[in-house]
Order: C-alpha cells, then structure tokens, then sequence
C-alpha cells in the first residue's frame, strides 16, 4: 500500500485502482488542494482507471471552486466513481447539494461507512 501525506490530506492506493482519501481534520479544501490530488491518484494509479473513496475528518469544509474543480472534466480523467464518507449532518448537506448542482459526470455517492464505500466503488469498477 503506497501513501502520501500531504497538509490537508492524506492519500492512499488500496489494491491497484482504488485511491482512498481522508481530508484531515480541521482542514478546508481549495481547488489547489484538488488539483494536487488529482497529480498523485493518477501517478499512484499509474495512469489507469481508478475510483476514489473520500473520507471528511471533523471539522472540514470544502471550497465552491474545489467542489467544482472535483465535478470537472478534467478532473475526472480516469476516474470511474467517487464515493464520499459522511458522517456529519452539515457534511451531508453540503455533499447534497454538491451531487444536485456541481452533478459530477462519475457515479458518485454517499455513504456512512468506509466498508460500504469500498464495495460500491469495486463494484463500479468491475463494471467498467
């Protein structure tokens, strides 16, 4: 398992195409922290199709043009699902509202639990 520590996340390859990341606490996400991220899935994944399971810390919010830059095109590239581990009621919302009006182009979906997020994700890929 390959890690990366970066100051508002941290970044993991599990198995070969799914990149888990857990936003650290107290952090805010701006579309640079996206932007890094997204450098580091596709060298972690070496340029193959992947799914990313985010997991928010306490306290953490995400930015409008982060939330952008995630629902982009480019942003997408190799990237077949994203599941998003929520467990704070204001995360939920903000995720909602992330899923209606950014309405990323990859199956992305909620979820409470890492185990549940994990099994969607390898089911999505199984099918791409």
């Amino acid at each position: 398992m390959k890690k990366i520590e970066l100051k508002k996340l941290t970044i993991e390859l599990i198995g070969s195409d799914i990149i888990y990341i857990r936003i650290k606490d107290h952090s805010s996400i701006e579309e640079e922290d996206i932007i890094e991220a997204k450098q580091h899935n596709l060298k972690l994944t070496r340029g193959q199709a992947y799914a990313v399971v985010i997991a928010t810390g306490d306290f953490t919010d995400v930015s409008q043009e982060a939330r952008s830059a995630m629902a982009s095109e480019k942003m997408e590239t190799n990237r077949k699902a994203t599941a998003l581990i929520i467990t704070k009621f204001a995360q939920k919302l903000i995720g909602n509202f992330y899923l209606r009006v950014n309405k990323p182009n990859v199956p992305t979906k909620m979820f409470s639990k890492k185990e549940k997020a994990m099994a969607w994700a390898k089911e999505i890929l199984a099918k791409n």
